[in-house]
């Protein structure tokens, strides 16, 4: 959310000016890529109104991104992105929201709300009333898609950069560089012009027109009659993304851009304004104040890092702007109480070459895991259980040992903290995250027998005819005794003749394997635990291009959990479940439904344009939540090998290690949805097969019913690439789940109850298979 009312009042007192984008040839631009992103979303043509309840990512955006870069690389403008890194520090409580919360696009509750009435018009056929309601109530962020764009990225050759804190001050930091101007203009939100040095900024890129909209800070300050000093304090009173709006602003029903401006030449300063409203009910309540106080530290003095040496240091620091610069004596001593106590450079390296994402540093820097409630509202006691137990509280839970992972290597200081988790079903209460247990501790310390080098990684790919280093690539290396023997490998040490992990290829496999391990599937002497048996047996049931072995993990560690299963979440049914024939048909349905849903469906670049289900988008918010927490734990284990020395500390690769490792993307719901349909209209038609007695005819008939069962799911659901290919595909993914769900029984791992409902599934499935 830019500066509240500023677009209003640039465009009311015409200070904004429009220019053809060839002004731009030859020259480079550096693009706030949050920005950029919410732009591309929120245009027309670009709308998928549906991702809020389908989840995963959206389904055509990938498409739009590469064009709009196709085109600026027509033009010769060279793009260098520059993407947001860790929040600053609140002093709210999470879900104890600012008055202006009340704002849909600020408030997860609010959206919830807002996506239980779209289904409330969805279930009464209003479609078009959804629709627009699921439309709002969407939440996709760049965090979501990550690695989709870093892969553009590394396509197209586009330059980037993660930013430590936020990513306008880098921004400004590389136009206003003392020696080298990295970039020679800006692209992004008004809130640019808070910042001392700024003055042209690019608000928006026309490219059917080939126009853009900039405004001139310096134009701004005359028509204000403020200086840059009160200029900056007119944006904080009024508010913008990361600091509230003045209260007596947010009462005032019919405030203006204008208004803000006079109140800030009769007080002069932003400080004496807030003071002149210190009785003020709610200006006292929240504590406005110091509030303002942290964002003006937050916008004078913001964190970004140097070009030159690589280093995190305040932006008048790295990039004087007056003839009498601030000195580091200048700098609050208390800074850290706005942007987190520092972490060593190398971790701002790592961040800002995308080896890692924000979000562990984030709840390192502030002591809390927030949990935000996910797409389908999270209402039941499953899904709470699943996030405290599995994912996060539990020693050996992969949020709990990922924090752990990376805190060991640090300064005491970070060892010592305490972090807890604050969830959305609890918002009262801290939950500690036992990341120092000794189990935890004792857990981490078993993988660091993981220094393939090199040699032995080759040969691997050679022995298994595989050009890709992935999770099956890493149990077949272990699969026998002598294979695993090869891979215990001890640290680099004095003691050792061991060297550093050095190449990409080192790194993403020793990354790969301590994952497994720490999972359970690898024993400490590196062979197969029974998990890992199953997962093993599994993959080699399946096709290496339909691209299942995260998915098929999935399962195992849901089966664990025991999220995966044929019971109704909460107890009760949602829309869009199995809902035809008798209590075992529907129950069988549901179990196939959510089990091919882990599967990532193949799509057309084009919107989600069929059914929708409730009942899957609950189960996605399992598979979801667990998908991004291994993820997490796969991003710090690659940081600790950095932290720890056991590999090359300063490496430039870092995007490229990223982009190679496991669970980059999360599923939809789509493959289950398809094969609902499916499913669907074949036992809808099941009286008009059983009545046909000869066999032969029966058989026949089966068979011209499924081609047009297809030809019709082909129409209903354009968006799917081949219907048919996905749907074997999903077939043979339910084949490699039932070989590992009958490993697991036969080693008396999994319940009896559990295994037989798959088996009843199957038997049920086997008339529908193509």
């Amino acid at each position: 959310m830019p500066i509240r009312h500023l677009d209003t009042y640039l465009q009311e007192r015409g200070l904004i000016h429009e220019a053809p984008l060839t002004s731009l040839k030859d020259t480079r631009i550096g693009i706030d890529a949050q920005q950029w992103f919410k732009t591309l979303l929120s245009h027309p043509n670009y709308k998928e109104p549906f991702v809020s309840v389908t989840g995963g990512a959206p389904l055509n955006t990938y498409q739009h991104m590469e064009r709009e870069l196709r085109l600026l690389e027509q033009h010769r403008i060279k793009p260098v992105f520059v993407f947001q890194g860790l929040p600053p520090t609140r002093r709210d409580r999470p879900f104890f929201l600012f008055p202006n919360s009340t704002d849909l696009l600020e408030n997860p509750m609010l959206k919830l709300r807002t996506r239980d009435k779209g289904w409330e018009k969805y279930v009464s056929g209003d479609l078009e009333g959804a629709k627009n309601l699921f439309d709002q109530s969407s939440s996709v962020e760049p965090k979501d898609i990550f690695n989709q764009i870093h892969r553009l990225f590394r396509t197209r050759q586009v330059e980037y950069l993660v930013a430590p804190y936020l990513s306008w001050s880098q921004l400004v930091y590389l136009e206003r560089h003392p020696k080298k101007h990295y970039i020679h203009s800006i692209y992004g939100s008004n809130e640019l012009f808070l910042f001392d040095g700024v003055d042209k900024v690019i608000l928006s890129i026309n490219f059917e027109r080939g126009l853009i909209k900039f405004a001139s800070k310096k134009e701004i300050l005359i028509d204000t009659g403020l200086t840059p000093e009160q200029f900056t304090d007119l944006g904080i009173l009024s508010g913008f993304e990361l600091s509230p709006s003045f209260p007596p602003f947010v009462e005032r029903h019919e405030h203006t851009f204008k208004h803000a401006v006079d109140l800030i030449r009769r007080y002069q300063t932003g400080l004496s304004t807030v003071m002149a409203y210190a009785d003020h009910p709610m200006v006292a309540k929240t504590g406005y104040l110091d509030q303002f106080c942290r964002s003006k530290c937050m916008i004078k003095f913001s964190l970004v890092t140097m070009a030159e040496e690589g280093k995190v240091m305040p932006l008048p620091i790295a990039s004087p702007t007056s003839s009498s610069p601030i000195g580091i004596h200048d700098i609050p001593t208390d800074l850290h109480d706005v942007f987190s106590y520092k972490f060593p450079d190398e971790i701002y390296f790592q961040l800002c070459r995308a080896m890692i994402s924000p979000t562990l540093l984030n709840v390192l820097a502030t002591g809390l895991w927030v949990e935000q409630p996910p797409l389908c509202g999270g209402e039941t006691d499953d899904y709470w259980s699943f996030v405290r137990e599995s994912l996060t509280e539990n020693p050996t839970s992969p949020r709990c040992v990922a924090l752990s992972l990376i805190i060991s290597p640090l300064h005491q200081f970070w060892q010592k903290k305490p972090i807890s988790a604050i969830y959305y079903f609890d918002p009262h209460n801290n939950y500690t995250i036992p990341h120092a247990s000794q189990t935890t501790v004792n857990l981490i310390e078993k993988i660091s027998n993981w220094n393939v080098p090199a040699g032995v990684v080759e040969e691997e790919l050679k022995r298994q005819n595989s050009s890709t280093i992935d999770i099956s690539l890493c149990l077949g290396a272990t699969s026998q005794s002598h294979l695993a023997g090869r891979t215990r490998t001890p640290r680099s040490t004095s003691q050792t003749n061991h060297k550093p992990l050095e190449k990409k290829d080192e790194v993403v496999a020793n990354t790969i394997w301590r994952f497994l391990e720490l999972r359970g599937y690898l024993h400490s002497n590196h062979q197969h635990t029974i998990q890992g048996k199953a997962l093993f047996l599994g993959l080699k049931e399946s096709k290496v291009n339909d691209k299942l072995q995260e998915p098929l993990l999935l399962v195992i560690e849901m089966l664990k959990m025991g999220c995966l299963h044929s019971n109704w979440f909460g107890g009760r049914t949602w829309t869009g479940t199995a809902h035809l024939g008798s209590e075992d048909d529907k129950r069988n349905m549901l179990l196939v439904m959510r089990v091919l849903s882990i599967v990532p469906l193949s799509f057309k670049p084009m919107s989600w344009q069929g059914p929708l289900s409730r009942d899957l988008l609950t189960f996605n918010s399992f598979t979801r939540s667990l998908t991004k927490s291994l993820r997490l734990l796969i991003e710090s284990i690659v940081l600790s090998l950095v932290l720890r020395n056991d590999t090359r500390r300063s490496r430039e690769d870092g995007m490229e290690v990223s982009l190679s490792l496991p669970f980059q993307n999360e599923a939809n719901t789509g493959m289950g949805i398809l094969f609902k349909g499916y499913a669907d209209a074949m036992v809808c038609s099941q009286s008009e097969i059983e009545a046909e007695t000869e066999i032969d005819k029966k058989e026949e008939m089966v068979k011209e019913l499924k081609e047009d069962i297809l030809v019709g799911a082909q129409d209903g659901f354009p968006m799917v690439r081949d219907v048919r290919a996905e749907l074997n595909r999903g077939f043979r993914f339910w084949d490699a789940v039932m070989k590992v769900v009958r490993t697991l029984k036969e080693e008396k791992v999994v319940n009896n109850n559990l295994a037989d409902g798959f088996e009843r599934a199957d038997v049920w499935l086997k008339p529908l298979r193509l």
